[in-house]
């Protein structure tokens, strides 16, 4: 009536199809190829340098370009510049005194030109960090670049903290 034998077909996601390969094995594979590569070069190397240096070039270009009282400017409406609330209150420019701006600024120009010069990046990543941090967290004269700056270098402390050479040039 009917009723014939049905075929066992093997099309599991391990054995693939019937006389196939097997479809994970060599997913995991081409998997393990990619990762083995990538693992087998090392993350320092003068591109992050130079990555690095760029950042550090573009934010010393603004602290030097801009007098400390144009990047503390008030705003309309507020008090005095800068406005130390929130997590702000910890950058370099609510710490030092409102009227030390000046020493913050040239403060940050040192940090940021040590950084741009590659040494040290280890002991350098993360003053670095926070001088970029610190000037979008107080000026009111920034831009977006700033705060893409910001960003990466945060995004590339766990590589330039364990970066153990002494230039990274």
């Amino acid at each position: 009536m009917g009723l014939a034998q049905r075929q066992q077909i093997d099309n599991d996601a391990v054995t693939g199809p019937p006389g196939g390969g097997h479809v994970l094995g060599s997913l995991f594979a081409t998997i393990g190829r990619i990762f083995f590569y990538r693992c087998s070069h090392s993350p320092w190397n003068p591109t992050i340098g130079l990555a690095r240096s760029l950042l550090a070039a573009g934010t010393l270009g603004t602290l030097l370009a801009t007098p400390a009282a144009v990047l503390l400017s008030p705003l309309a409406g507020a008090g005095p510049a800068p406005h130390c609330v929130g997590t702000g209150r910890l950058s370099l420019w609510c710490i030092l005194p409102a009227h030390h701006a000046e020493e913050a600024k040239w403060i940050s120009v040192a940090i940021l030109a040590v950084a741009a010069s590659g040494w040290r990046p280890r002991w350098t990543a993360l003053p670095h960090w926070y001088i970029a941090w610190s000037l979008i967290a107080s000026a009111t004269i920034q831009d977006g670049g700033d705060q893409v700056t910001s960003d990466l270098l945060l995004l590339l402390l766990p590589v330039l903290l364990t970066d153990v050479r002494r230039w990274h040039w």
